[in-house]
């Protein structure tokens, strides 16, 4: 992308919430991440002083971006993860895995005790979806 375009792209970026994808030449998605505001968040990545070498490498690399608004930071968390798992980007190195949304399991005890599980356990149990993908706002009892 010129220069110019890109300039003018991170100059109309808003300020909501959401998650960028960073490409590079070829249009491949080598980064993704979520923003609270995404206008500061984004230009940080086109400034010339960077702190540490992955994100110089990084900024190296990046021709273009796109984002996604999201009407919460947490829908942008969930959909920061969807988009990792999909296209393992070169860059990010965390949740590249397949690794589930964490779980809290309440025992049916008279006095019961709380455990963060990784899997969901029988539906006779109630769960507590910490974090899951079609969650809107706040969390889910499932029976």
């Amino acid at each position: 992308m010129q220069n110019q375009n890109l300039k003018l792209k991170l100059k109309n970026l808003t300020k909501e919430s959401g998650v960028y994808k960073m490409l590079d030449k070829s249009g491949n998605v080598i980064y993704v991440g979520k923003a609270k505001n995404l206008k500061n968040r984004v230009s940080n990545y086109f400034n010339k002083s960077s702190q540490d070498e992955k994100t110089q490498l990084l900024q190296k690399n990046i021709h273009d971006f796109s984002i996604t608004l999201t009407k919460t930071e947490t829908q942008a968390l969930l959909l920061e993860n969807d988009l990792i798992k999909q296209y393992k980007p070169k860059y990010n190195i965390l949740l590249k895995d397949s690794k589930s949304y964490p779980y809290i399991y309440i025992s049916n005890d008279k006095h019961p005790s709380l455990e963060c599980i990784g899997e969901r356990r029988t539906r006779t149990t109630i769960i507590l979806d910490l974090i899951h993908p079609n969650m809107q706002q706040g969390t889910r009892l499932l029976f």
